[in-house]
């Protein structure tokens, strides 16, 4: 910095400083953070809101601890649905389907399921669930329709036990 920019610009940073402060500020933003921060640990075992809606299900949690779930599901859509929970090692999107159906049979271990919730009412389900790969899905079809709400996107998956 020459003579003159020192008197009439004194806030002015020298450019081979930028580096220093740019790690700096970094390492200062690292401190802040909370040691967890980004990992998933499973979260107690308790109550999980379910949303289902044309033409996706959607959960406030994804990994949970061994144990009771209660899981609370509400219809938010204008059609009539339900909520299987099934444990199964199959992804979500990869389950046989005859007839617009899931055979659920075929696919894993039913553990529960809300049958027949109409649009704008409230379900729910007490369930004691063992460590394992579980999926929700929406096995209903409306009549005169060629795919079930499952075919359509009515499906999410969660896990029980470590990420």
């Amino acid at each position: 910095m020459t003579p003159f920019m020192k008197r009439c610009c004194p806030m002015v940073v020298n450019i081979q400083r930028i580096p220093l402060l740019v790690v700096g500020f970094l390492l200062l933003m690292i401190s802040f953070m909370p040691a967890d921060a980004g990992s998933q640990e499973p979260v107690a075992s308790g109550i999980i809101q379910v949303e289902l809606r044309e033409w996706e299900i959607l959960v406030d949690e994804t990994i949970l601890k061994p144990g009771k779930v209660t899981f609370y599901a509400e219809n938010q859509g204008s059609f009539m649905h339900e909520m299987v929970v099934i444990r199964t090692t199959l992804s979500a999107d990869a389950f046989e389907v005859a007839g617009s159906r899931v055979q659920e049979e075929v696919i894993g271990t039913v553990r529960g399921e809300i049958e027949g919730l109409p649009a704008g009412k409230l379900g729910e389900i007490t369930l004691d669930l063992p460590e394992g790969h579980y999926v929700l899905f929406c096995n209903n079809r409306e009549k005169g329709h060629a795919e079930g709400h499952y075919q359509k996107g009515m499906r999410v998956s969660f896990k029980v036990g470590s990420p």
